[in-house]
């Protein structure tokens, strides 16, 4: 290494570590080195585990001088933030051990089209490299891609990158290859992102719209019945048999009901009827709101004082009314049902041949062990539910929709799902009545304020991106323990509990079905 001038930045010297293998990735340098490698060696990124160092080699400044070898301490902290930018800032051993691995290497012509199990692959051959004393703070699999597309020079900046602890090196610049000059606004807009839609920005845990929903459903409701019940009183005056005849018969030889053929002038005349009793009909042909009535060309509507519509064959629409014809509607009692994934899903631990010891005893049985014992395979299984029960309260547990025989028939289903165990694949919700039908596909939003989600993994697996905008509870298992499974079945009906009392409060009143909890 005697060609190349080296110099200490872990201390706080002229340039940071993320902005040294920055410049000396984009420069084209191959990044896989250690220690003894030979000092013609195209490394420029080694690591060196007997001293707990990093040394970064910069490209020269001119093409007759040699390049500079930086060192940086293991733990010396980078500006890149770890979690999208919300954790902890990466140190340069996590740096160097990421970008020196083979499998991340091999991704620097095909990073931004990468699959997620290629980026799975790799994110897993850095964790198997980082040393065990260092395990917490390896590189993340939701920050791979972003990390090496901006370490490799292929993205000018990062959300991730805290600006206030970059210091670019002095006696280096970037690569000539780098970027042009582009149009700034268009640039910034094709690295917009949609960080929310209709399935983030209204998630909320505590709160739903049902309530608000119901009180609209209500108003309608009693808007039609209302304007029912006017169409009805009129054409019973409009009758000539019973009472309303024998009124507009005296209105046409001049009696007490000869007011006005004006709605607002028998709503007056009722008034008067009911305030001056007798003396009323001293008001007669006489339009109290203003103008002299023109008797002979009225259309005589008689409207029976308050006194009389009160005793009235058809009652009026009040709210305590609507909810007795609420409560008249027949309820029938149902089990409560829970979803589970078909088959044998890869992103969940539950399906129909381990939930029934799962949530009865809490003891759990991984579905692959069970696979060759199973036997025929059930429509739907009842579990028997003891946890915080006086007595044995029964769920009915399936993995597809049935067909249905009626529209009542559906509906009835739908009102007994209150929870689904999710494996991630979107299709699990195909034949679910809640749709987005802007896009055509699941309305995640609706769904899961309705029924409650849970996703069961393994807790040292990745993070699941495809169920990160859902409003799912994860449930966590131990791989090589099973003395915690009795607690996350505790903590499955605790969170059901809490969804079916929020549920149950938020109520339709003219739901037909009463769940069985």
């Amino acid at each position: 290494m005697s060609s190349h001038s080296r110099e200490h930045g872990g201390g706080g010297g002229d340039c940071d570590v993320l902005s040294c293998i920055r410049l000396a990735l984009s420069s084209g340098g191959f990044p896989i080195g250690d220690a003894a490698a030979d000092a013609s060696s195209s490394s420029v990124v080694t690591v060196d585990a007997a001293s707990a160092m990093v040394s970064v080699t910069l490209p020269s400044s001119t093409s007759s001088s040699a390049g500079r070898v930086i060192t940086f301490s293991s733990e010396a902290k980078s500006a890149y933030r770890s979690e999208k930018g919300r954790g902890a800032r990466y140190s340069a051993l996590a740096l160097c051990i990421c970008m020196t691995t083979p499998e991340v290497v091999a991704l620097k012509s095909s990073m931004l089209s990468a699959t997620a199990p290629t980026l799975i692959a790799a994110s897993t051959a850095v964790r198997k490299r980082m040393p065990a004393e260092h395990a917490a703070g390896v590189v993340k699999y939701v920050d791979l891609k972003d990390l090496c597309l901006y370490l490799w020079g292929k993205n000018d900046t990062s959300e991730c990158v805290d600006p206030a602890e970059l210091k670019q090196p002095q006696t280096a610049q970037l690569a000539p290859s780098a970027a042009p000059e582009v149009d700034k606004p268009t640039a910034a807009r094709k690295r917009e992102k949609a960080l929310r839609d209709r399935n983030t920005s209204l998630c909320c845990r505590s709160k739903t719209f049902d309530r608000i929903v119901a009180l609209i459903d209500n108003a309608d409701r009693s808007k039609a019945e209302a304007a029912k019940m006017v169409q009805e009183a009129r054409n019973g005056h409009g009758h000539k048999g019973g009472a309303a005849g024998r009124h507009q018969q005296q209105a046409s030889r001049g009696g007490r009901y000869e007011w006005t053929g004006d709605v607002q002038g028998n709503v007056e005349a009722a008034y008067w009827r009911e305030a001056l009793g007798e003396e009323a009909k001293d008001l007669e042909g006489i339009q109290t709101y203003g103008q002299t009535a023109n008797v002979s060309s009225a259309a005589v509507v008689d409207l029976a004082p308050p006194s009389k519509r009160a005793r009235s064959s058809q009652p009026h629409a009040s709210s305590s009314m609507r909810y007795q014809q609420q409560a008249n509607v027949k309820k029938v009692v149902r089990r409560p049902i829970i979803f589970v994934p078909a088959g044998y899903p890869q992103g969940s631990l539950l399906n129909m041949l381990n939930i029934k010891t799962f949530l009865e005893d809490g003891k759990f049985v991984d579905w692959a062990n069970l696979v060759d014992s199973a036997t025929e395979k059930k429509e739907r299984i009842i579990v028997k539910r003891s946890y915080r029960k006086a007595k044995p309260v029964e769920y009915e547990i399936r993995d597809k929709v049935p067909q249905f025989a009626d529209a009542g028939q559906r509906a009835e289903f739908w009102e007994r799902i209150v929870a689904v165990c999710v494996s991630g694949a979107g299709w699990q919700f195909k034949d679910w009545p809640w749709k987005d039908e802007r896009k055509e596909s699941v309305d995640f939003l609706t769904t899961f304020a309705k029924v409650r989600g849970f996703q069961v993994r393994w807790r040292d697996d990745l993070p699941d991106e495809r169920t990160r905008p859902w409003d799912v509870e994860r449930l966590f298992m131990e791989k090589n323990s099973r003395h915690g499974d009795t607690s996350v079945m505790h903590r499955f009906w605790d969170v059901l509990d809490t969804h079916l009392k929020k549920r149950l409060a938020n109520k339709n009143p003219t739901s037909s079905v009463i769940l069985a909890l």
